[in-house]
């Protein structure tokens, strides 16, 4: 990642979790700025934050979406696709491997092929299988699941599957801004040049009084017309996960550009903390303690280690 100096040594630290015990470990990537920052958090007893319960509500609502869909769409698929949609426990769907998949069977199931003459002998006439007959042309003796869904009137639902996948990855992929129980503004020691728009599984969060140089870009202030730029002239009691890999995002050549021609320093929205070692091995693991912990409104402090 970029935004800070060469460690001279790998120094680690745990967001640690009251009441469930529960740690989330990091490898830091800017040793002065982490250091500096929890020790000001921690002499204003302020090193103590939440995460929002929207967050947990939202993830709630997404998987009892995505759950109820599937549980509906069971009552009438089996004889199309000779199987049923995988159902799983609550946290289950935390699980990438588990959504992957479930995007997956759902993706290649639109182009099963259905023998019609088949499945009325495998399943004896039933109902379905008849009423799926009664709607093709002999010429079509072998439509898609997509066709008969379309033809049944079902295929809107059986989409559900898809979007709601789609809700719950984009859901949990999301900067999660975590604001401190008491709200503090320390000084900030440190060049601009350390901001970035890199993802970056903890980073301070831009929430300051003013607008940053690069939201002052994008919002077309582009004379500086207007006098509340702030570029963390404070480093704020509000920190981000984000549990996706990490990521190094250039500033544009254009932002760079009108950044020089203006006399300022470019810089992103964001000073980066530390990384999550081998996160795909234990995402579910750290979705879950996120999830839980939120559901809870279980407070977490930034932990140092620096032996």
């Amino acid at each position: 990642m970029t935004g800070g100096n060469p460690c001279l040594c790998v120094m680690k630290f745990v967001l640690a979790f009251e009441s469930s015990g529960d740690t989330i470990p990091f490898t830091c990537v800017n040793n002065a700025v982490l250091e500096y920052y929890v020790d000001q958090l921690n002499a204003r007893k302020a090193n103590r934050f939440a995460i929002t319960e929207i967050f947990g509500d939202r993830i709630a609502s997404d998987i009892q979406q995505l759950h109820e869909s599937i549980v509906d769409i069971n009552h009438w698929i089996f004889e199309i696709l000779d199987r049923h949609v995988d159902v799983f426990c609550v946290e289950e769907y935390l699980d990438q491997a588990v959504l992957n998949k479930l995007h997956s069977d759902w993706t290649k199931s639109q182009n099963q092929i259905y023998s019609i003459a088949h499945k009325r002998k495998k399943y004896n006439n039933s109902e379905q299988s008849t009423l799926i007959h009664s709607l093709f042309n002999d010429d079509i003796p072998e439509p898609t699941t997509g066709m008969i869904l379309s033809q049944l009137g079902l295929l809107k639902r059986y989409n559900q599957i898809n979007e709601c996948v789609h809700e719950l990855e984009q859901n949990l992929g999301r900067e999660l801004i975590c604001f401190g129980t008491d709200w503090v503004e320390i000084p900030n020691p440190y060049s601009e040049s350390l901001l970035t728009n890199d993802v970056c599984n903890l980073k301070i969060a831009f929430h300051h009084q003013g607008r940053a140089l690069y939201e002052k870009f994008i919002n077309f202030d582009l004379e500086l017309e207007h006098d509340d730029e702030n570029n963390f002239r404070e480093l704020v009691a509000a920190v981000s996960i984000r549990l996706q890999p990490n990521q190094t995002f250039e500033l544009s050549k254009e932002y760079v550009q009108w950044c020089q021609k203006h006399n300022r320093i470019p810089s992103g929205l964001g000073i980066n903390l530390g990384t999550i070692d081998k996160l795909d091995e234990r995402l579910t693991d750290y979705r879950q303690i996120i999830f839980r912990n939120s559901r809870q409104d279980n407070k977490f402090s930034i932990q140092l280690n620096k032996g």
